[in-house]
């Protein structure tokens, strides 16, 4: 598997060594929504948590905070990343006007930064792992497009507060994909957006759908990607979902 440090060399997680996910996050203030901020770092912790239950080292990465250059420094090293989810991407990054209905705020660096590093990963062949937003920046950074607003009678998400926003529907899963092979091709997922995947990106297919018909999971057709729009870090989401995850898109990294 390539590291996002080393683009010539193997990782080889049958060492001893623990292997390190970077996890791309957004930021860790957001004074504009506390209660919001609140819900992103329990999601977050609860990730770092997972991803060390599975046998892996986390380091969280803010992608607002710091250049290209100095974002990049810290996700150096990794052999695997994950895109968290977060607010809505900018639309200046996929072609779309502002003043859509339900935008949210914006964090137009971070989404800079994330995109820019998303392409040098899939370029290195290094594994990326996409969790709601993070599947949406992974499609904008290869060309892809978003649905801006999914309306009001949507599956997807409750919009009577964030702490009830999380809600459970099926998804079905392309059988003898890497996600199918690791979690059978029906699910039930728990998710919370608005936005979706509208124009897949370059290299990308999708290989799960909502009852609606929502892409709710994409792999590469050549680099270890895989991107899911539901949460799997969620308390109650199925605690088996996340690992599942690490392990298919490992997978892909290895074959």
């Amino acid at each position: 598997m390539t590291s996002l440090a080393d683009t010539s060399g193997d990782a080889d997680l049958t060492t001893e060594r623990r292997p390190l996910l970077a996890i791309l996050d957004i930021t860790d203030v957001r004074t504009y929504d506390p209660a919001y901020e609140a819900v992103r770092k329990e999601l977050t912790e609860r990730i770092v948590r997972r991803t060390r239950d599975s046998g892996w080292d986390a380091r969280v990465v803010y992608a607002e905070k710091g250049t290209l250059a100095e974002v990049e420094e810290q996700v150096a090293g990794a052999d695997a990343l994950l895109v968290a989810g977060g607010e809505d991407v900018h639309p200046q990054f996929y072609g779309a006007p502002t003043g859509y209905v339900r935008e949210g705020a914006h964090f137009a660096n971070a989404d800079a930064n994330q995109i820019e590093i998303v392409r040098h990963a899939v370029s290195a062949g290094a594994p990326v792992l996409g969790i709601c937003r993070g599947l949406q920046i992974i499609n904008v950074a290869l060309g892809g497009t978003l649905t801006t607003d999914l309306g009001d009678r949507t599956i997807h998400r409750d919009f009577d507060s964030i702490r009830d926003a999380f809600v459970e529907h099926p998804v079905n899963i392309t059988e003898g994909s890497a996600l199918a092979d690791e979690l059978g091709t029906q699910i039930t997922s728990v998710s919370a957006h608005h936005q979706a995947i509208e124009r897949l990106g370059e290299g990308l297919v999708a290989i799960a759908t909502a009852p609606d018909g929502v892409i709710e999971a994409v792999v590469h057709e050549t680099a270890p990607v895989l991107a899911v729009q539901w949460h799997p870090e969620t308390a109650i989401a199925d605690e088996n979902q996340f690992p599942a995850l690490l392990k298919a898109v490992v997978r892909q990294a290895v074959h």
